[in-house]
Protein backbone atom coordinates (compact mmCIF):
# COMPACT_ATOMS: atom_id res chain seq x y z
CA UNK A 1 0.00 0.00 0.00
CA UNK A 2 1.74 3.44 -0.83
CA UNK A 3 -0.22 6.29 1.50
CA UNK A 4 0.18 9.45 -0.08
CA UNK A 5 -0.73 12.93 1.39
CA UNK A 6 -2.01 15.92 -0.49
CA UNK A 7 -1.70 19.20 1.32
CA UNK A 8 -3.01 22.76 0.53
CA UNK A 9 -6.13 25.02 1.16
CA UNK A 10 -9.47 25.11 0.28
CA UNK A 11 -8.22 24.35 -3.47
CA UNK A 12 -7.54 21.19 -2.54
CA UNK A 13 -9.77 19.95 0.24
CA UNK A 14 -12.62 21.74 -2.17
CA UNK A 15 -14.99 24.49 -2.06
CA UNK A 16 -18.57 23.78 -2.67
CA UNK A 17 -17.97 20.61 -4.40
CA UNK A 18 -17.94 17.25 -2.98
CA UNK A 19 -14.85 15.04 -2.02
CA UNK A 20 -15.16 12.82 -5.23
CA UNK A 21 -14.87 16.14 -7.47
CA UNK A 22 -11.25 17.46 -5.83
CA UNK A 23 -8.19 16.66 -7.50
CA UNK A 24 -6.69 14.45 -5.30
CA UNK A 25 -10.07 12.18 -5.93
CA UNK A 26 -9.05 12.49 -9.40
CA UNK A 27 -5.52 11.66 -8.92
CA UNK A 28 -6.30 8.56 -7.35
CA UNK A 29 -8.76 7.52 -9.94
CA UNK A 30 -5.60 8.03 -12.29
CA UNK A 31 -2.71 6.70 -10.20
CA UNK A 32 -4.95 2.82 -9.90
CA UNK A 33 -4.73 2.73 -13.21
CA UNK A 34 -0.48 2.29 -12.72
CA UNK A 35 -0.44 1.29 -9.34
CA UNK A 36 -1.81 -1.32 -7.30
CA UNK A 37 -3.25 -0.29 -3.30
CA UNK A 38 -2.93 3.47 -3.40
CA UNK A 39 -4.50 5.48 -1.02
CA UNK A 40 -5.22 9.31 -0.81
CA UNK A 41 -5.11 11.19 2.67
CA UNK A 42 -6.73 14.85 1.56
CA UNK A 43 -5.43 17.03 4.57
CA UNK A 44 -6.66 20.41 2.55
CA UNK A 45 -7.95 22.98 4.98
CA UNK A 46 -9.49 26.07 4.22
CA UNK A 47 -7.71 29.22 4.57
CA UNK A 48 -4.41 27.26 5.66
CA UNK A 49 -1.05 28.75 5.02
CA UNK A 50 2.20 27.22 3.51
CA UNK A 51 3.25 27.10 7.45
CA UNK A 52 0.35 25.12 8.10
CA UNK A 53 1.45 22.68 5.76
CA UNK A 54 4.42 22.53 7.34
CA UNK A 55 2.88 21.76 10.69
CA UNK A 56 1.24 18.87 9.50
CA UNK A 57 4.14 17.29 7.82
CA UNK A 58 5.60 17.86 11.60
CA UNK A 59 2.56 15.74 12.63
CA UNK A 60 2.11 13.27 11.16
CA UNK A 61 4.70 13.33 7.89
CA UNK A 62 6.40 10.37 8.67
CA UNK A 63 2.82 8.16 7.91
CA UNK A 64 2.91 8.50 4.37
CA UNK A 65 5.10 7.13 1.55
CA UNK A 66 5.12 10.84 -0.73
CA UNK A 67 3.95 14.14 -0.15
CA UNK A 68 1.90 16.37 -2.47
CA UNK A 69 2.11 19.87 -1.36
CA UNK A 70 0.07 22.40 -3.31
CA UNK A 71 1.09 25.89 -2.14
CA UNK A 72 -0.94 28.39 -0.59
CA UNK A 73 -0.68 32.13 -1.35
CA UNK A 74 1.96 34.10 0.51
CA UNK A 75 -0.07 36.13 2.00
CA UNK A 76 -1.26 33.93 4.60
CA UNK A 77 1.61 33.35 7.40
CA UNK A 78 1.00 34.25 10.87
CA UNK A 79 0.64 37.52 13.13
CA UNK A 80 1.61 37.28 16.46
CA UNK A 81 -0.91 34.45 18.21
CA UNK A 82 1.74 31.87 16.69
CA UNK A 83 2.62 29.27 19.30
CA UNK A 84 -0.63 30.01 21.41
CA UNK A 85 -1.94 26.40 20.70
CA UNK A 86 -0.15 23.86 22.39
CA UNK A 87 0.91 20.51 19.81
CA UNK A 88 -1.16 17.93 22.66
CA UNK A 89 -4.42 20.01 21.21
CA UNK A 90 -3.99 19.36 17.89
CA UNK A 91 -5.85 16.13 17.32
CA UNK A 92 -5.85 14.42 14.11
CA UNK A 93 -8.98 13.37 12.59
CA UNK A 94 -9.70 11.22 9.41
CA UNK A 95 -12.56 10.66 7.63
CA UNK A 96 -12.66 7.55 5.34
CA UNK A 97 -14.68 8.50 2.31
CA UNK A 98 -14.33 5.46 0.15
CA UNK A 99 -11.33 2.28 0.76
CA UNK A 100 -8.63 4.32 -0.59
CA UNK A 101 -9.62 8.15 -0.24
CA UNK A 102 -9.54 9.88 3.41
CA UNK A 103 -9.79 13.17 4.56
CA UNK A 104 -7.45 14.59 7.35
CA UNK A 105 -8.58 17.63 9.58
CA UNK A 106 -6.92 18.86 12.48
CA UNK A 107 -9.40 20.41 14.03
CA UNK A 108 -7.91 23.19 16.10
CA UNK A 109 -7.19 26.98 15.83
CA UNK A 110 -4.72 27.03 13.24
CA UNK A 111 -4.19 29.63 10.55
CA UNK A 112 -7.30 29.69 9.21
CA UNK A 113 -8.85 31.43 12.51
CA UNK A 114 -5.67 33.85 12.95
CA UNK A 115 -4.49 34.36 9.47
CA UNK A 116 -3.98 37.73 7.97
CA UNK A 117 -4.46 37.12 4.92
CA UNK A 118 -7.95 35.15 5.17
CA UNK A 119 -7.96 34.31 1.23
CA UNK A 120 -6.45 38.80 0.63
CA UNK A 121 -4.92 37.16 -2.53
CA UNK A 122 -8.86 36.82 -3.98
CA UNK A 123 -10.73 39.49 -2.50
CA UNK A 124 -11.00 42.81 -0.29
CA UNK A 125 -13.08 41.66 2.94
CA UNK A 126 -11.06 43.65 4.93
CA UNK A 127 -11.41 46.68 3.31
CA UNK A 128 -15.36 46.74 3.05
CA UNK A 129 -17.42 47.50 6.20
CA UNK A 130 -15.03 44.78 8.20
CA UNK A 131 -15.47 46.51 11.79
CA UNK A 132 -18.92 45.37 11.36
CA UNK A 133 -18.21 41.90 9.21
CA UNK A 134 -19.45 38.92 11.58
CA UNK A 135 -16.84 36.95 10.47
CA UNK A 136 -13.88 38.90 12.78
CA UNK A 137 -16.59 39.02 15.54
CA UNK A 138 -16.31 35.03 15.47
CA UNK A 139 -12.41 35.08 14.72
CA UNK A 140 -12.07 37.44 17.76
CA UNK A 141 -14.65 35.28 20.03
CA UNK A 142 -12.64 31.91 19.13
CA UNK A 143 -9.16 33.56 20.44
CA UNK A 144 -10.38 35.06 23.77
CA UNK A 145 -12.93 31.61 24.42
CA UNK A 146 -10.50 28.79 23.62
CA UNK A 147 -6.92 30.52 23.68
CA UNK A 148 -6.60 34.01 24.98
CA UNK A 149 -9.25 35.07 27.66
CA UNK A 150 -8.25 38.96 27.77
CA UNK A 151 -8.06 38.87 23.67
CA UNK A 152 -10.91 41.42 22.17
CA UNK A 153 -11.47 42.18 18.54
CA UNK A 154 -10.05 45.45 18.80
CA UNK A 155 -6.51 44.06 19.51
CA UNK A 156 -7.93 41.34 16.16
CA UNK A 157 -8.11 44.50 14.07
CA UNK A 158 -5.06 46.28 14.56
CA UNK A 159 -3.46 43.19 14.01
CA UNK A 160 -4.82 42.80 10.82
CA UNK A 161 -4.63 46.81 9.85
CA UNK A 162 -1.16 46.52 10.86
CA UNK A 163 -0.15 43.53 9.11
CA UNK A 164 -2.30 44.54 5.88
CA UNK A 165 -0.16 48.19 5.80
CA UNK A 166 3.20 46.37 6.47
CA UNK A 167 3.62 43.21 5.40
CA UNK A 168 1.09 42.19 2.70
CA UNK A 169 3.45 40.46 -0.16
CA UNK A 170 6.43 42.44 1.48
CA UNK A 171 9.62 40.95 0.54
CA UNK A 172 10.22 39.79 4.37
CA UNK A 173 6.78 37.70 3.86
CA UNK A 174 7.85 35.80 0.25
CA UNK A 175 11.60 35.16 2.24
CA UNK A 176 9.88 33.56 5.10
CA UNK A 177 7.53 32.02 2.89
CA UNK A 178 10.20 30.76 0.91
CA UNK A 179 12.34 29.98 3.59
CA UNK A 180 9.13 27.18 4.76
CA UNK A 181 8.70 25.55 1.42
CA UNK A 182 12.98 24.74 1.89
CA UNK A 183 12.65 23.78 5.30
CA UNK A 184 9.43 21.29 4.37
CA UNK A 185 11.50 20.18 1.73
CA UNK A 186 14.51 19.31 3.93
CA UNK A 187 12.01 17.14 6.68
CA UNK A 188 11.56 15.25 3.34
CA UNK A 189 14.75 15.27 2.01
CA UNK A 190 14.36 11.08 1.92
CA UNK A 191 10.52 10.82 0.80
CA UNK A 192 9.22 11.19 -2.38
CA UNK A 193 7.52 14.66 -3.06
CA UNK A 194 7.36 17.62 -5.08
CA UNK A 195 5.06 21.09 -4.54
CA UNK A 196 2.99 22.93 -7.44
CA UNK A 197 1.43 26.52 -7.12
CA UNK A 198 -2.08 26.90 -7.88
CA UNK A 199 -1.54 30.74 -9.55
CA UNK A 200 0.86 32.30 -11.75
CA UNK A 201 1.36 34.92 -9.65
CA UNK A 202 3.06 32.72 -6.36
CA UNK A 203 6.82 32.77 -5.29
CA UNK A 204 8.25 30.13 -6.62
CA UNK A 205 11.18 28.53 -4.46
CA UNK A 206 14.15 27.56 -5.81
CA UNK A 207 16.28 24.29 -5.02
CA UNK A 208 12.83 21.92 -4.29
CA UNK A 209 11.17 19.62 -6.31
CA UNK A 210 8.41 22.45 -7.92
CA UNK A 211 6.51 20.90 -10.84
CA UNK A 212 5.11 24.26 -11.96
CA UNK A 213 1.53 26.14 -11.07
CA UNK A 214 -2.13 25.21 -12.65
CA UNK A 215 -3.09 28.80 -14.21
CA UNK A 216 -0.02 28.56 -16.72
CA UNK A 217 -1.59 25.00 -17.39
CA UNK A 218 -5.44 25.51 -17.97
CA UNK A 219 -7.72 28.18 -18.76
CA UNK A 220 -9.28 28.66 -15.34
CA UNK A 221 -11.55 31.62 -16.84
CA UNK A 222 -13.70 28.58 -17.88
CA UNK A 223 -13.40 26.49 -15.14
CA UNK A 224 -13.44 28.53 -11.99
CA UNK A 225 -16.90 28.71 -9.95
CA UNK A 226 -15.88 32.32 -7.85
CA UNK A 227 -13.21 35.08 -7.38
CA UNK A 228 -11.44 32.45 -4.99
CA UNK A 229 -9.83 30.33 -8.06
CA UNK A 230 -11.76 27.49 -6.57
CA UNK A 231 -12.31 25.10 -9.63
CA UNK A 232 -15.26 22.69 -10.70
CA UNK A 233 -15.17 19.28 -11.05
CA UNK A 234 -13.44 19.47 -14.67
CA UNK A 235 -11.19 21.99 -13.30
CA UNK A 236 -10.08 19.64 -10.65
CA UNK A 237 -9.64 16.75 -12.67
CA UNK A 238 -7.40 18.74 -14.95
CA UNK A 239 -5.37 19.91 -12.01
CA UNK A 240 -5.11 15.63 -11.67
CA UNK A 241 -4.24 15.25 -14.89
CA UNK A 242 -1.07 18.00 -14.75
CA UNK A 243 -0.20 15.97 -11.94
CA UNK A 244 0.15 12.44 -13.17
CA UNK A 245 3.40 12.28 -14.34
CA UNK A 246 5.32 14.03 -11.96
CA UNK A 247 3.47 12.04 -9.13
CA UNK A 248 4.39 8.54 -11.09
CA UNK A 249 7.94 10.01 -11.48
CA UNK A 250 8.15 10.43 -7.59
CA UNK A 251 6.56 7.22 -6.65
CA UNK A 252 8.61 4.60 -8.67
CA UNK A 253 12.13 6.73 -8.10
Amino acid sequence: MKNILALGCSWTIGHRIDYNQTWPYFLYTYLSEQFTDIHIYNAGKSGSSIQYCSSIIDDIGDDFDAVIIQCTTSDRNEYGINGILEKELRDISYTKRTKFYTEVMRDDLTEFQVNPGMAWSVNDRFNKNYQSDPYFDKIARTIKEHHVPDFDKKELLDLVRGWSTLHMHSKSQIRQYKDTVRSMSHKLNNKPHLFFNWLNNQPVTPDVNYVGNIQDYINMEDLIIDDGFHLDERGNNKVAEFLLDPVIRILSS
